[in-house]
């Protein structure tokens, strides 16, 4: 009987002995586990915020190298507060191809395939052909985004008392048409 209590206690020893040796073991492992999964968190961190300060001084250098055609484009779209550069740019290219020129803002409707912010303005115009045609190769010419659509042209109805040599509509024509002038 002897021997068999040295039996159990041997192995009651001998369990002991292993689970202290795998808690000696495991336990500094999980936390050789937690630390390298946060060593890797803080790597991949690191090398994001390398990834984007590299960017980012490419872009800086990009934008110095660009900066004079970055501020053309700027130009080429109306500020939406105080569109007074481009409705005189409208007057003056009118009044150089002698045509009547009527502005009115329309309101903007916005559809999906847009992609920048626009104002609308409802244009109508009466003159000569020739003039119109000239007025609009300026236009297009003009150093504003802009977009013509829903172009209407008719032929202009004659004023009552205009003979020959007398200074009416004959042989104008009148236009109605929508520009899109994009803005800033």
């Amino acid at each position: 009987m002897m021997t068999k209590k040295k039996y159990s206690l041997n192995l009651v020893f001998g369990l002991i002995d292993l689970a202290l040796v795998l808690l000696i073991i495991f336990l500094p492992l999980r936390l050789i586990q937690r630390g390298t999964k946060t060593l890797v968190a803080l790597r991949q961190t690191q090398f994001s915020f390398q990834r984007q300060e590299e960017n980012f001084l490419k872009l800086n250098k990009d934008y110095r190298t660009n900066a004079s055609e970055i501020k053309a484009i700027d130009t080429i779209f109306i500020n939406p507060e105080a569109p007074v550069d481009f409705l005189a740019f409208l007057e003056e290219a009118s009044q150089a191809e002698d045509l009547s020129l009527k502005v009115n803002p329309s309101l903007p409707q916005k559809s999906k395939k847009d992609v920048w912010a626009s104002m609308v303005l409802q244009i109508s115009a009466q003159g000569r052909p020739e003039r119109f045609l000239r007025f609009l190769e300026k236009l297009e010419n003009s150093p504003y985004l802009a977009e013509i659509y829903d172009f209407n042209l008719k032929k202009a109805p004659a004023l009552a008392g205009a003979g020959a040599g007398g200074k009416g509509s004959v042989g104008e024509v009148e236009a109605t048409f929508s520009l899109r002038a994009y803005i800033k």
